[in-house]
């Protein structure tokens, strides 16, 4: 059983190795470890540095150390964004130790990638090299980009295969397949010698995607007969029943529209930007039915581009499809002919400066909104806590009488799904990880009913393999920061490489270090602005170097 916070010793310690200083404040303050155990002896430790959050998902990021007696050896398994529920902030990132060797990215979600380019931007620490499928560091490429400038020095990125294995000190570290909604998507099998740990990212069971590769069930079945200490794995949809529906479902239901609606000449088609597999469906349709695909947005144009250079070539995979940017020529051509097409736009989350958000305010020369000529076909979920900002695009849609219906799968695992996962690995014990405090509740609920054993942790909480038994042990808590972050637009600067003055447009943020990013709450659950936790004033600045 995990020991209440606060019923261990005051006194605190560093852990060797893992120190990480902003000024004067020490960002990881240590309690001792749980008596009995030596503490010169090696061992492996596994903290949450974000993601198992109180009320919210996001921000991933897993600590995972070996201490081999006198050195630490360290790597993190993603480090990711949090949007923020606080006023005044945008998303925050976990913080990261000094020390740490390399970071695995799980796949190219900005709540698993999306730390590293703003902590560099605050020059705050980040691990020298990260590894990831080419789809994950493609958009990781472009991030840094964005936010830190291609100027500025990078951590060395290394394409990483599924089952490639990589070594970092006394750590081993293999990638294993599986499925998601953006491809070359990875589970990482961590190997130290005293313990054998399994984090799958974000997964589904879906073994029929458009996009491979897909979960690689042989793969976990060979780490589960090699042995494994713990399965940490995703608990974002844990709370409904049987498998995620596979996205052949999808494919089905939007075929299924276009049939019964010959009138129609309009499919508005809000996505997500990062769903690439979605994107691949649309492909296909537009192949078998002779349908172009026109599509809007940075974002998209991002996505398409990343996945690209990942050798991920949706015209080349279904050479029959049409799919052009609105701007280009013949996109312009078709949407001026009315010739009947799909309309891919971002702007599923009621994104105000999106695609569909322009569209309903009237701002997109691209779509005409039709009555009887224009059908919305939303292909992603509203994601819980946006419901306020899309639902007026809801109310516009119906007091336009613009009909509109939801397609969508989720990339996350339902309960059969992660049960699967479970079964297959046979862990000696499971982690839910991924969530909100009642989502990792329910799915720690329904593992242990399936007859696993399963241990439950939120962000801090230690865990630690000393190889002696196969349980591991508390090892006290963390207290860990997060750096906040608050998007103030764009300007243009002056490349420092560029021989000729040459400017780029760049992004202006300001940062603030703060102690939580969770909000503030009375006992009634109301958030009330924040006072001594969160400091909201004072923000500090922060361009390109």
């Amino acid at each position: 059983m995990r020991p209440a916070h606060g019923s261990l010793a005051k006194s605190e310690y560093l852990l060797p190795a893992i120190i990480c200083d902003t000024g004067s404040v020490s960002i990881f303050r240590h309690k001792p470890d749980v008596k009995g155990h030596d503490m010169t002896a090696p061992y492996t430790e596994w903290v949450s540095l974000g993601g198992n959050n109180e009320d919210d998902i996001g921000g991933n990021c897993h600590l995972v150390t070996y201490f081999d007696g006198k050195h630490a050896h360290s790597i993190l398994v993603d480090a990711g964004n949090k949007f923020s529920k606080v006023p005044g902030y945008d998303q925050f990132f976990p913080i990261l130790p000094k020390g740490v060797k390399a970071t695995f990215c799980t796949h190219g979600h900005l709540d698993h990638i999306g730390a590293t380019a703003h902590l560099l931007n605050h020059g705050l620490p980040v691990p020298p090299a990260v590894y990831g499928s080419s789809m994950s560091l493609n958009v990781m490429r472009i991030q840094l980009g964005r936010v830190y400038g291609n100027e500025n020095p990078w951590p060395h990125l290394h394409d990483m295969e599924p089952r490639e294995a990589v070594n970092v000190g006394h750590i081993r570290v293999e990638g294993v397949s599986v499925s998601h909604s953006i491809p070359q998507a990875m589970g990482f099998y961590v190997v130290t010698p005293t313990a054998r740990l399994l984090f799958t990212g974000d997964c589904k069971w879906d073994t029929q995607l458009p996009i491979k590769p897909v979960t690689d069930v042989n793969g976990l079945q060979r780490i589960g007969d090699r042995g494994l200490e713990a399965l940490f794995l995703d608990s974002t949809r844990c709370q409904v029943p049987g498998f995620t529906r596979p996205e052949q479902d999808v494919r089905d239901e939007i075929r299924a529209q276009v049939l019964a609606n010959p009138q129609v000449d309009e499919f508005i088609m809000p996505v997500m930007s990062t769903s690439v597999q979605r994107m691949a469906v649309l492909a296909e349709l537009s192949q078998e039915m002779n349908i172009p695909i026109i599509y809007e947005g940075r974002s998209i144009e991002d996505m398409l581009e990343a996945a690209k250079r990942s050798k991920i070539d949706l015209k080349k995979m279904y050479p029959g499809a049409r799919i052009m940017n609105a701007r280009s020529f013949q996109g312009q051509e078709m949407i001026k002919q009315g010739i009947r097409h799909f309309h891919m736009g971002t702007g599923t989350q009621g994104e105000e400066n999106a695609f569909f958000a322009r569209a309903m305010r009237g701002e997109s020369q691209n779509v005409r909104l039709n009555q009887a000529k224009t059908l919305v076909l939303f292909l992603a979920s509203v994601i819980p806590g946006n419901e306020a900002a899309c639902e007026p695009q809801f109310a516009k849609l119906r007091e336009m009488g613009i009909r509109y219906v939801l397609i969508h799968t989720s990339g996350h695992g339902s309960a059969e799904d992660l049960l699967k996962y479970g079964e297959v690995t046979k862990p000696r014990v499971l982690f839910p990880v991924h969530g909100s405090r009642a989502h990792i509740d329910h799915h720690a609920s329904i593992q242990q009913e399936a007859g696993r054993k399963v241990q439950m942790a939120m962000n801090g909480d230690r865990w630690r393999w000393d190889g002696k038994g196969q349980t591991p042990y508390y090892a006290g808590h963390i207290d860990t920061k997060a750096l906040a972050c608050k998007e103030m637009g764009q300007k243009w600067v002056t490349n420092p490489k560029s021989k000729t003055g040459q400017e780029v447009l760049r992004n202006i943020y300001e940062y603030k270090i703060v102690d939580s990013w969770d909000a503030p709450k009375t006992e009634s659950g109301i958030v009330l602005p924040a006072k001594k936790k969160i400091v909201l004033a004072g923000m500090e600045p922060v361009g390109p170097k």
